[in-house]
């Protein structure tokens, strides 16, 4: 009977012994790449190599973000949705997934840091501007000054348009710190841009290009991904100097749009005026 006893104890010890094994088995990470093992077999994913920052279906979220975001490395729309898998907003807290790798907060989580404030209203490099709204604006959430020209990007004119008077030229953006009124004609530069072009020029302007390098499908950190044109608009305007007209500029033809795109709720990635209340310049997302 004690012998019985002592081989049933021991049978249990081995038992419990056995059970840290296995979870550690379901999480293994040989390659040390943060992604389980199980979740790379399954998506065909290299266990032996480090590839968390390839993407292979360039949708701008690399294979960790995918990881991370519970969405397919091999399928840019993995809900069949239209909206790219970085695009999304898992947790609907107003950041996109590729935005929420990169300022280190999870896409699966609205507060990841459990401080009671929303992913979104956090603000990651403290400009000024929230996690949303450097999403918004197609800013760098972890760079204060993104386009690197001196100003915060919290103090830069980036929003949304609120209203544009084509009759008058008259333009409102609302920004993170109340509304911004100014006038649009003819020598207004209005440009258009795709939130991924502009995220491939702020990898120009210092930001971590591993997303970059990513979209080419290439591990190593050689510069930025090349952005396309798909969804640059050029249209002429209808002559110097009225509201319904913008200049045209060498190198920039593909970009350059007209007042018929500054509609209400367009975002604007950054605007700027002169002294006397004239926009001179307008970087637009479309």
């Amino acid at each position: 009977m004690r012998k019985l006893k002592l081989l049933t104890m021991a049978v249990l010890a081995l038992a419990l012994l056995a059970i840290p094994g296995t979870a550690m088995a379901k999480s293994r990470d040989r390659d040390r790449d943060h992604m389980a093992d199980k979740w790379e077999k399954r998506h065909h994913l290299n266990t032996h190599r480090k590839d968390g920052s390839r993407d292979p279906d360039k949708d701008g979220l690399s294979n960790l973000g995918e990881f991370r975001s519970r969405t397919n490395p091999h399928d840019a729309d993995s809900n069949n949705n239209g909206i790219e898998d970085g695009d999304e907003d898992r947790d609907g807290d107003d950041v996109d997934n590729e935005n929420e790798i990169e300022e280190h907060t999870s896409p699966t989580d609205r507060d990841s840091d459990d401080d009671g404030v929303n992913d979104g209203r956090e603000d990651r490099d403290r400009d000024h501007l929230s996690n949303a709204g450097e999403d918004r604006t197609a800013n760098d959430p972890t760079d204060r000054d993104t386009d690197d020209d001196g100003v915060e990007d919290g103090d830069e004119v980036a929003g949304t348009i609120a209203s544009f008077d084509s009759a008058t030229g008259l333009l409102t953006i609302t920004t993170a710190n109340g509304d911004i009124t100014g006038t649009v004609d003819g020598n207004t530069e209005i440009k258009c841009e795709t939130e991924d072009e502009q995220e491939d020029v702020n990898d120009d302007h210092g930001r971590d290009d591993r997303i970059a390098a990513a979209r080419d499908g290439s591990d190593d950190n050689s510069g930025p991904g090349s952005g396309g044109d798909d969804g640059d608009r050029h249209e002429e305007g209808s002559g110097e100097g009225s509201p319904g007209s913008t200049r045209e500029h060498d190198g920039d033809e593909d970009n350059v749009c007209t007042t018929t795109d500054l509609t209400q709720g367009t975002r604007v990635h950054e605007a700027e005026k002169n002294s006397s209340g004239q926009f001179k310049e307008l970087e637009i997302l479309k």
